[in-house]
């Protein structure tokens, strides 16, 4: 007798892509949009591959917006002006407590803002965490401001985060130079009661030199610094900003929500009390996602 195949006939997939209701089409796009293959898609949402390939040339339909609150609905001018200028909604609800005594509670806020500015897609970025004590990041935010005779005020946030706990600290300085950095670690090491075992840079002057091969020549007096108080200086790859995303992140929090509540500039001493008194009661307070303590 000989060896037979059966040939059964293929069951083609269950879907349509006229059955395919909005909210599964956004399902599939954000899915794309992450790298997940084609056909890992249609085999888990029950489509055809050629289903998915339509829906992505279709153009991209904004939701039908919901009609504002009776609550937030005197103050959307001022929400949509906010959104423009790119606040987030944590400080958009702060301020509307603090200028105009809004009733309304922060998811209030929050869900507006949501049909107004879509949440962007979610990074494909690979996570990592380190143990505690094993690692700090470091960097610099350069901001500007006008006091009240007109002059532009030009100056800098040296922004330190532990990558375990999140823990930020944050100094307002004038330059960045070598003495400034140096400076500015020493302080955060007081801060903290302890240096980790390792700090990430980028491919800041007064840190990193050049690149020789394979090799990260460090600017030699940082090199010194850091051999004395026995941590390892690393220099994070070039155009890779998902390295230091730990402190990357912070900065845009910092600039979304401390940073718009200072008007005006008058020194930097009153920047640098404003902010500790933020730190200790917003920022170093929230509850880290992934430890679920703050």
């Amino acid at each position: 007798m000989n060896d037979a195949v059966l040939h059964l006939p293929r069951e083609e997939n269950s879907g349509r892509d006229d059955e395919m209701d909005l909210t599964q089409r956004q399902r599939i796009l954000r899915m794309v949009s992450q790298g997940i293959p084609i056909s890992h898609i249609a085999r888990t949402e029950d489509v055809d591959r050629k289903a998915i390939y339509r829906a992505l040339a279709q153009p991209t339909k904004a939701p039908p917006q919901e009609a504002p609150s009776t609550l937030i609905a005197p103050y959307v001018p001022q929400i949509e002006e906010w959104i423009q200028k790119g606040f987030t909604a944590v400080w958009m609800y702060q301020e509307l407590r603090r200028q105009h005594r809004f009733p309304g509670s922060y998811d209030t806020v929050k869900r507006y803002v949501a049909t107004v500015r879509p949440p962007k897609p979610p990074e494909s970025v690979i996570r990592f965490e380190t143990p505690p004590g094993d690692q700090a990041q470091m960097d610099w935010a350069h901001f500007k401001l006008t006091d009240d005779n007109g002059r532009i005020h030009r100056f800098y946030a040296f922004v330190w985060t532990l990558s375990y706990s999140r823990w930020m600290d944050i100094l307002w300085v004038p330059h960045c130079d070598i003495r400034t950095i140096i400076r500015c670690h020493e302080q955060v090491f007081s801060r903290h009661g302890g240096v980790p075992a390792e700090i990430l840079y980028d491919r800041q002057s007064p840190v990193y030199q050049k690149q020789r091969k394979e090799e990260i020549v460090l600017n030699p007096i940082f090199e010194q610094f850091a051999r004395h108080w026995g941590f390892e200086p690393v220099v994070a790859q070039a155009r890779r900003g998902q390295t230091k995303g730990k402190v990357e992140r912070p900065i845009r929090y910092i600039r979304g929500n401390f940073y718009p509540s200072v008007e005006t500039f008058e020194s930097l001493d009153k920047i640098q009390n404003d902010c500790d008194l933020w730190l200790q009661t917003c920022a170093n307070i929230r509850l880290h996602r992934t430890t679920r303590e703050r």
